[in-house]
């Protein structure tokens, strides 16, 4: 199960120019270098099924990289620093998709 603070939810980011579709997991863990992301991508990777596939890219303070399902690429980028995991594309209908199937094994934490 992945916690995170706030319900899942899409929002349309912009930049350059161009319009995508973003669903973030906030996960409040600020400047914690030990949040399992690489767990929580796995989880995704599972509830998407076999024809998920993931590449990573990493440094000191983020990750990015590519998920690609169904034939599309949904770009992936996970900050240390801030705590969150970001999945993004342009197609809404593949975003849509993918927050139907996350719904299930994603839990809303209470804040302490």
């Amino acid at each position: 199960m992945i916690e995170v603070l706030s319900p899942l939810s899409l929002e349309v980011c912009e930049g350059d120019g161009i319009s995508c579709w973003e669903l973030m997991l906030n996960t409040d863990r600020d400047f914690d270098q030990g949040i399992p992301f690489t767990a929580m991508l796995a989880e995704i990777v599972e509830a998407l099924g076999d024809d998920a596939h993931l590449t990573l890219g990493e440094d000191d303070l983020c990750v990015n990289g590519e998920l690609v399902w169904r034939g599309r690429a949904i770009k992936v980028y996970f900050e240390y620093l801030l705590g969150y995991l970001t999945l993004t594309s342009n197609d809404r209908a593949v975003m849509d998709e993918v927050l139907e199937r996350l719904l299930p094994i994603v839990s809303v934490i209470q804040q302490a």
